[in-house]
């Protein structure tokens, strides 16, 4: 079998259940399908959880450039692992992982940050909330205020025509007093 014509064959090749065996410098030289041994360890099963425990009370959807360390805060005082899925505490973060992420959370916690609409992986998240009727709960950092109608007006122009119809809590997290608020005004909005 001849290598794919491009390079974004290579994913749906491997999706097939193809590996890309190594040529000269590293680069992919043509796909073979994989053995017993390989098929058996990466065979999928319908029960299978990506990331246990497979249901959480929140899924911490954000912009990691824009609010990573909101995320990670928050993660911890909600519960951490057990009770939030957050990428990067996870093992598994494929796209199918996050999904079942969404799915499998109770609330969908959305860190609203500038850049939020404009990325795929957000959208994703988004989309899989709203089509599973998850509790939406919008939280924004200080410097992303002063652009919530903005980012309102963006999520409805693409069809997110919820978001907004409720109050956005300000995510407060650098003093203690203001930490427990914060928390305690997320937590009231979950179900």
């Amino acid at each position: 079998v001849s290598a794919p014509p491009a390079a974004a064959a290579a994913p749906a090749a491997q999706q097939a259940g193809y590996s890309p065996q190594q040529g000269q410098q590293g680069q992919p030289q043509r796909y073979q399908q994989p053995g017993p041994y390989q098929q058996a360890v990466a065979a999928p099963s319908a029960a299978r959880i990506r990331n246990p425990p497979g249901k959480w009370k929140s899924f911490l959807s954000h912009v990691q450039g824009e609010a990573g360390k909101e995320a990670q805060i928050l993660f911890y005082e909600l519960g951490g692992a057990p009770a939030c899925w957050l990428d990067v505490k996870m093992g598994d973060k494929a796209v199918e992982a996050m999904m079942e992420g969404v799915q499998g959370s109770a609330n969908f916690l959305l860190i609203l940050t500038p850049a939020y609409f404009d990325r795929p992986f957000c959208i994703k998240e988004l989309e899989m909330a709203v089509q599973c009727k998850k509790n939406i709960v919008l939280c924004h950092t200080s410097s992303t205020k002063s652009k919530l109608s903005e980012l309102f007006q963006q999520a409805h122009s693409m069809g997110f025509n919820g978001i907004g119809n409720e109050e956005s809590v300000e995510l407060i997290l650098n003093d203690p007093d203001y930490l427990a608020v914060t928390i305690m005004k997320l937590q009231r909005k979950f179900v």
